[in-house]
Protein backbone atom coordinates (compact mmCIF):
# COMPACT_ATOMS: atom_id res chain seq x y z
CA UNK A 1 0.00 0.00 0.00
CA UNK A 2 1.42 3.66 -0.86
CA UNK A 3 0.04 6.79 -0.63
CA UNK A 4 0.97 9.86 -2.42
CA UNK A 5 0.17 13.02 -3.38
CA UNK A 6 0.51 14.55 -6.76
CA UNK A 7 0.94 18.80 -7.27
CA UNK A 8 -1.68 21.10 -8.78
CA UNK A 9 -1.94 22.03 -12.36
CA UNK A 10 0.33 24.84 -12.63
CA UNK A 11 -1.65 28.30 -13.77
CA UNK A 12 -1.43 28.77 -17.64
CA UNK A 13 0.48 31.24 -18.85
CA UNK A 14 -1.12 34.48 -20.92
CA UNK A 15 0.14 33.16 -23.83
CA UNK A 16 -1.11 29.75 -23.95
CA UNK A 17 -5.08 30.43 -25.45
CA UNK A 18 -2.82 30.99 -28.36
CA UNK A 19 -1.09 27.63 -28.20
CA UNK A 20 -3.24 24.21 -29.57
CA UNK A 21 -1.53 22.20 -27.13
CA UNK A 22 -2.55 23.01 -23.46
CA UNK A 23 -1.60 19.97 -22.00
CA UNK A 24 0.36 19.83 -18.50
CA UNK A 25 3.95 18.24 -19.59
CA UNK A 26 6.80 18.36 -17.31
CA UNK A 27 10.04 18.41 -19.06
CA UNK A 28 12.63 19.17 -16.35
CA UNK A 29 12.68 18.66 -12.46
CA UNK A 30 15.37 20.51 -9.94
CA UNK A 31 15.19 20.00 -6.36
CA UNK A 32 16.40 23.18 -4.35
CA UNK A 33 16.62 24.25 -0.61
CA UNK A 34 17.78 20.48 0.52
CA UNK A 35 14.84 19.27 -0.92
CA UNK A 36 11.99 21.43 -0.06
CA UNK A 37 11.33 23.32 -3.00
CA UNK A 38 11.14 21.50 -6.61
CA UNK A 39 11.32 23.50 -9.42
CA UNK A 40 9.44 21.79 -12.68
CA UNK A 41 10.21 23.44 -16.33
CA UNK A 42 6.60 22.72 -17.96
CA UNK A 43 6.29 22.59 -21.66
CA UNK A 44 3.56 24.99 -22.02
CA UNK A 45 3.29 26.23 -18.72
CA UNK A 46 6.86 28.32 -17.76
CA UNK A 47 8.64 27.34 -15.18
CA UNK A 48 7.24 26.91 -11.47
CA UNK A 49 8.83 25.76 -7.87
CA UNK A 50 6.59 24.20 -5.66
CA UNK A 51 7.19 23.68 -1.52
CA UNK A 52 7.39 19.99 -1.36
CA UNK A 53 6.15 20.05 1.77
CA UNK A 54 2.81 22.31 1.37
CA UNK A 55 2.35 21.77 -2.45
CA UNK A 56 1.99 25.49 -2.89
CA UNK A 57 3.60 27.41 -5.26
CA UNK A 58 6.69 29.83 -4.19
CA UNK A 59 7.23 31.58 -7.71
CA UNK A 60 6.81 31.27 -11.54
CA UNK A 61 8.61 32.29 -14.83
CA UNK A 62 6.27 33.32 -17.32
CA UNK A 63 8.78 33.38 -20.02
CA UNK A 64 8.80 36.72 -22.41
CA UNK A 65 9.40 34.66 -25.42
CA UNK A 66 7.57 31.50 -26.64
CA UNK A 67 10.07 28.96 -25.84
CA UNK A 68 11.04 24.89 -27.01
CA UNK A 69 12.24 23.27 -23.84
CA UNK A 70 14.36 20.36 -23.75
CA UNK A 71 15.99 18.45 -20.98
CA UNK A 72 19.55 19.47 -19.51
CA UNK A 73 19.21 20.36 -15.67
CA UNK A 74 23.00 19.14 -14.91
CA UNK A 75 26.11 18.12 -17.93
CA UNK A 76 24.38 18.56 -21.30
CA UNK A 77 25.55 20.76 -23.69
CA UNK A 78 22.66 20.41 -26.39
CA UNK A 79 19.95 21.58 -23.74
CA UNK A 80 17.56 24.21 -24.20
CA UNK A 81 16.97 24.47 -20.58
CA UNK A 82 19.59 24.54 -17.79
CA UNK A 83 19.82 25.47 -14.11
CA UNK A 84 22.98 27.45 -12.95
CA UNK A 85 25.18 25.04 -10.53
CA UNK A 86 24.33 28.00 -7.44
CA UNK A 87 20.65 27.41 -8.41
CA UNK A 88 19.43 30.64 -9.11
CA UNK A 89 19.19 31.15 -12.46
CA UNK A 90 17.59 29.51 -15.09
CA UNK A 91 18.57 29.60 -19.13
CA UNK A 92 16.01 29.31 -21.27
CA UNK A 93 16.28 28.87 -25.19
CA UNK A 94 13.92 30.64 -27.40
CA UNK A 95 12.22 30.12 -30.89
CA UNK A 96 15.15 31.57 -33.09
CA UNK A 97 16.17 34.64 -30.86
CA UNK A 98 19.13 32.78 -28.89
CA UNK A 99 19.08 32.56 -25.12
CA UNK A 100 17.05 34.02 -22.02
CA UNK A 101 18.77 33.97 -18.32
CA UNK A 102 16.09 34.57 -15.61
CA UNK A 103 16.69 34.78 -11.92
CA UNK A 104 14.39 32.25 -10.08
CA UNK A 105 11.04 33.79 -9.47
CA UNK A 106 11.36 37.12 -12.13
CA UNK A 107 9.64 36.71 -15.50
CA UNK A 108 11.81 39.27 -16.76
CA UNK A 109 15.47 37.90 -18.22
CA UNK A 110 18.49 39.25 -16.37
CA UNK A 111 20.56 39.06 -19.69
CA UNK A 112 19.17 38.07 -23.73
CA UNK A 113 21.47 36.49 -25.73
CA UNK A 114 20.75 36.31 -29.22
CA UNK A 115 21.85 34.37 -31.74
Amino acid sequence: HATFRIFPPPPELPLTAEQPDKRIHGQALAFREKGSELVVAYLNHGVVCWDTRSFKQHWQINPIHIIILWICFENCPSGHVALSSDKKHIALTNLGYGVDIYSLGWSHPDIHLEN
